[in-house]
């Protein structure tokens, strides 16, 4: 499987003395081993992490790097449509920055997409996830008991960092699908009223303006069943002033959509039912 190495954590790891015995996470937060420094570097589990592996992944400056069990090395970032995208670890999980824009709330990711799921998911849903980046969403929809989530991500360098992180589901993982499309032209081909929920999380507005357009909301409006639920991140971007302004068109287009929403302060985003 290979190990995750936040370029802190290399740095520890080669300033603790010969010797020492500790536990640490080597797969970013999600279990723990013993480890042991010894002359040229750490072992564990009848593994080793050597001195040069460990001095690779400590140059790298707030960076994840993925060192696999053939020596494969690589650092957590992508450049895609000349935006820098990366793994960056916060708090339990990883997120993901594109163009050093967080995608989630960055003091708990992992809490972060819970907390948006649960607004709508109820058990046996089908749940459309219109921007599926690491998959945290869809794996909180059906850890909440959804019959199928339908998950949508575009980005081929997203749907890469999502495969080398071991907080995003896999693909093929029951109840899930996984798709590349973009959301627009997924919705396109899905029948009227198919979905009982949709959690809309997308990237902020000058990254793709048109996930917020009236065109969209119809769109998302057709395809989720008389009085679904959706759930449409849209934090408070700009100057708190500003961003109640945005929200507040954001909301009145969903509503000319024909979708009845109410603003939601501990997730900061709209949730609202097909009226």
């Amino acid at each position: 499987m290979g190990v995750w190495l936040p370029s802190s954590l290399a740095r520890t790891m080669l300033t603790l003395p010969l010797g020492t015995h500790t536990s640490l996470s080597l797969d970013l937060g999600r279990t723990m081993v013993a480890v042991q420094r010894v002359d040229d570097g750490v072992t564990f589990d009848k593994d080793q992490l050597t001195d040069e592996t460990l001095k690779a992944a400590a140059r790298f400056r707030d960076l994840i790097v993925f060192a696999g069990p053939d020596g494969a090395f690589m650092p957590l970032q992508m450049v895609h449509e000349g935006r820098l995208h990366k793994l960056v670890f916060a708090g339990r999980a990883p997120t993901l920055t594109i163009a050093g824009i967080q995608m989630h709330r960055v003091e708990d990711p992992w809490g972060d997409a819970q907390a948006k799921a649960l607004c709508v998911v109820r058990r046996g849903d089908w749940v459309l996830d219109t921007c599926g980046g690491l998959g945290y969403t869809a794996a909180w929809a059906i850890e909440a008991g959804a019959g199928m989530v339908v998950s949508t991500e575009p980005n081929p360098a997203v749907r890469v960092l999502r495969r080398y992180n071991p907080w995003s589901p896999p693909q093929g993982s029951h109840g899930l699908l996984f798709h590349a499309v973009p959301a627009e032209r997924l919705v396109e081909r899905c029948a009227d009223g198919v979905f009982d929920a949709i959690v809309h999380d997308p990237p902020r507005f000058s990254l793709a303006g048109w996930l917020y357009g009236r065109s969209f909301y119809d769109s998302l409006h057709r395809v989720l069943r008389p009085g679904g639920r959706i759930y449409h991140y849209t934090g408070l971007p700009y100057s708190k002033r500003k961003g109640m302004v945005f929200v507040h068109n954001t909301a009145e287009r969903l509503r000319r959509a024909g979708f009845s929403v109410v603003w939601d302060d501990s997730t900061t985003g709209l949730v609202g039912r097909k009226r």
